[in-house]
């Protein structure tokens, strides 16, 4: 027996050979294998946190999307609407229908921003409180949430400071969750708030598990859920730094977290970890398997090794890859492997699928938006055009000019009959111009001698469409500008067709005033909106996204200063 095991473990001996060998061979392919199953573990994870992070990330700029219309709608309704300035008045009467106007207003308005429960105004000498609401909770909610918002955040002037003015805002009232927002314009405050409980309603395409959720958290890493079921206890939610991380003190679980750039809150799921690695194979047995049968049959191991688990391995990374890079049509064929990575494919199929489904959806919910901002950036009326119209008409009766009124008259109603076409993405050139022309000769009778136009359009050139108003909000910024009383200004509109190499419609508007400054023009060839001591100038900055939207950036317009005057040219691809 003695001799046997030195002849086995002799340096010299064959055995012993090969064993080094086996050993060499094997040693490497159980370390091998260990980091190929801590690396398939890190890929999953990665792979899974970031499909999740993709879509909470869709899912939270459609809701930022929505939050910032409303922030559009809810300020402007301040800046233009002058029914706010009669709610400071100390007759009764001016009170009461500036409330029933701005409260009509609301009622239509609500409809279209469905994930808003309700918008109310608050006049805090008055201290009156009213507000209009989407068709979903109950009386006793929206009561409760206007006693609190009345007590506890509107009671005292001094409590609005900025931070409460300058985002949504999350409050708990009872076991319920909201958000709010709020604008100020001297004493009046106008906001909105929703329960963050339908907000989850278009959220249950996402599929994280049996025992995976979704929920919203305040800035500190508070659930804003009313069911403390939805909450695991021991998972640590406060790592606000961490786009996604592994927690949890009895059971791990994988957390993925997107903050909303419009409030203080955040969007978080959570997957538990045991179901994300249910459907790998178990690496650490098959490693204690080799290592237990590599001495014997160490090729046979490494053959079965290559064909259950790494090719499988390696489609799946392969097919995560394309997803990666933006293939989302990819998917995994069906071939004969073992049950778990079955499931793993058909998991990944139906994942991307569904990614696939949802980008569909939002795509067209973007379209549908950008319908709407199309419809709203056209409906632009100048109360002040309206009003100077008036002091014209009223100027005229005085001197008993009633031939040049009735002309004025005509011109006015075909002015708004025109403008308040909010149905219409485009139309005929000719009426585009007759519109302006009605506008011009509106302003002649206001200044005079001091403005005169032309405008020269061949009679060929009628039927091309362009987007209603394109060149009446230039006319108009010229007037308002450059029309003074102490040298006569005279405005040319100018249509030419140019191959630019396609047929292009080429519109200029100019005039003969003192041009542009160097800096605005800078600022408005950038397409960059326009901001003076008055705030900020959304005419032009209107037209540009109209074209934008209209026609994919395909349309341009480019500013610039003759001697004397300024120039501004329109660039259209041609319509009709």
């Amino acid at each position: 027996m003695k001799n046997k095991l030195q002849w086995l473990f002799s340096t010299n001996s064959l055995r012993f050979k090969l064993l080094s060998i086996i050993l060499v061979m094997v040693i490497p392919l159980i370390l091998l294998l260990i980091y190929f199953s801590q690396y398939s573990i890190q890929v999953v994870h990665d792979q899974v946190a970031k499909s999740n992070k993709n879509l909470l990330n869709l899912y939270m700029e459609q809701t930022d999307s929505i939050l910032a219309e409303v922030d559009n709608y809810l300020s402007n309704q301040i800046a233009t609407n002058y029914d706010y300035i009669y709610l400071s008045s100390y007759n009764d009467d001016e009170y009461n229908i500036a409330k029933i106007s701005i409260s009509n207003t609301m009622s239509t308005d609500i409809k279209l921003h469905s994930m808003i429960d309700s918008f109310f105004v608050y006049e805090s000498s008055k201290q009156d409180f009213f507000y209009v609401f989407n068709q979903r909770g109950d009386f006793r909610e929206r009561d409760t949430i206007q006693r609190y918002l009345q007590q506890e955040v509107l009671k005292d002037n001094s409590v609005m400071k900025d931070e409460a003015l300058n985002s949504w805002n999350v409050l708990q009232i009872n076991n319920n969750f909201y958000m709010y927002r709020l604008y100020q314009f001297d004493d009046i405050y106008v906001g909105a708030w929703a329960n963050f409980k339908y907000m989850m309603n278009p959220m249950d395409l996402i599929n994280l598990g049996e025992n995976g959720k979704l929920f919203f958290t305040s800035s500190e890493g508070v659930p804003l859920v009313s069911d403390s079921d939805h909450v695991v206890a021991n998972i640590n939610m406060d790592k606000s730094e961490d786009d996604y991380y592994i927690t949890g003190s009895e059971e791990k679980y994988l957390v993925i977290r997107e903050a909303s750039k419009r409030g203080e809150f955040s969007l978080v799921a959570y997957v538990q970890d045991e179901s994300i690695l249910d459907n790998l194979p178990f690496l650490k047995q098959l490693v204690l398997f080799i290592s237990c049968t590599a001495l014997i049959v160490p090729p046979i191991t490494l053959y079965l090794l290559r064909r259950t688990v790494l090719l499988p391995l390696n489609r799946i990374l392969a097919a995560i890859k394309h997803t990666r890079d933006g293939v989302i049509d990819y998917r995994i064929e069906q071939y004969k492997t073992s049950d778990e990575f079955i499931k793993v494919n058909e998991a990944f199929n139906q994942m991307t699928s569904q990614i696939h489904t949802l980008r569909i959806n939002v795509y067209e919910e973007q379209l549908s938006n950008q319908r709407t901002e199309l419809k709203l950036l056209q409906l632009q009326l100048n109360p002040h055009f309206l009003m100077n119209s008036l002091n014209i008409m009223h100027s005229l009766a005085f001197m008993k000019r009633f031939e040049v009124i009735q002309d004025l008259c005509i011109n006015l109603v075909q002015y708004f009959r025109y403008i308040l076409k909010s149905n219409v993405t485009y139309v005929p050139l000719k009426d585009e111009l007759n519109h302006v022309s009605n506008y011009l000769r509106i302003q002649e009778h206001r200044f005079q001698e001091q403005l005169t136009y032309s405008i020269q359009s061949p009679e060929a050139y009628n039927n091309f469409e362009v987007p209603p108003l394109i060149v009446q909000t230039f006319v108009e910024n010229t007037v308002k500008h450059a029309v003074t009383m102490d040298e006569p200004i005279h405005i040319s509109i100018n249509i030419e067709l140019v191959l630019d190499p396609e047929a292009i419609i080429k519109i200029s508007v100019s005039d003969t005033g003192a041009g542009f400054p160097e800096d605005v023009l800078d600022i408005l060839n950038k397409g960059e909106q326009l901001y003076d001591e008055h705030g900020g100038h959304i005419g032009i900055w209107n037209i540009q996204r109209r074209l934008k939207l209209l026609y994919n950036g395909a349309a341009r317009i480019q500013f610039s200063n003759c001697d004397p005057g300024a120039v501004i040219e329109i660039w259209l691809p041609l319509k009709g």
